[in-house]
């Protein structure tokens, strides 16, 4: 869920700017152990931009889906056009 952080982050601050920071939270988080919810909420750079409300809606990953959706139909459509060939074939 990095990426969502990043990508709303990045509006504010530049994409590459809002990479490092981001990165240095997982890394935190990695190496201390402690939430990586937690350790974005403390650290400055980002809370200038999200309040702890806007952290935990981001992190939240039934908020953030990406393309799965259109992934999902186009599987679809590939595996309805490959039981028609089969169903043709037999």
């Amino acid at each position: 869920m990095a990426e969502a952080i990043m990508l709303n982050l990045g509006a504010a601050i530049g994409r590459q700017h809002a990479h490092d920071v981001v990165y240095d939270a997982a890394q935190s988080a990695f190496v201390d152990g402690r939430p990586f919810a937690e350790l974005l909420a403390a650290d400055p750079r980002i809370t200038a931009h999200l309040d702890e409300k806007a952290i935990t809606a981001l992190l939240d990953p039934t908020a953030y889906t990406g393309l799965c959706a259109e992934m999902a139909r186009d599987a679809a459509t590939r595996a309805r056009a490959t039981a028609a060939e089969i169903a043709a074939a037999a």
